[in-house]
């Protein structure tokens, strides 16, 4: 009972304090994944940091992945996150073009793209090719 107790106030109480007050106050500590990281996961990191507060500021990317079809063999997109497991493309597409058959009209505004995030599994992922182009380089069409 007393080591249970004791670990439930380390883990709520002194470790909480200790993220906050000490690694959280400094950038090169905050920023570092300490994990289990796989080496794309540290090589992509170093581009990824700069948009961790402003979208924007994510970087273009393109990813091979193990599709039968050669028109769905790259997805392309921003980067918009990665983990040991998988990787997150942020994209803008025009939905108009798309056919929701089964499912309803959507109330789209056809002036405006839409937001749309892709998650690849790693499993799936032959290649990331990340360019030295942000989100806010583009001009959005």
């Amino acid at each position: 009972m007393l080591a249970d107790l004791s670990h439930r106030v380390f883990v709520t109480e002194v470790a909480d304090m200790y993220q906050t007050r000490v690694v959280e106050r400094f950038d090169a500590l905050a920023k570092k994944d300490v994990g289990n990281v796989s080496r794309w996961q540290k090589t992509i990191r170093s581009y990824v940091e700069d948009g961790l507060e402003d979208i924007t500021k994510e970087y273009y990317v393109e990813v091979d992945v193990d599709s039968a079809l050669p028109d769905q063999k790259t997805k392309r997109g921003f980067l918009n996150g990665y983990s040991e497991d998988d990787i997150e493309l942020l994209r803008y597409d025009n939905l108009t073009e798309k056919d929701f058959t089964g499912i309803g009209s959507p109330d789209i505004d056809a002036d405006e793209l839409t937001n749309t995030t892709e998650i690849i599994p790693r499993e799936h992922i032959e290649a990331v090719r990340v360019y030295r182009v942000k989100m806010e380089d583009f001009e959005l069409e």
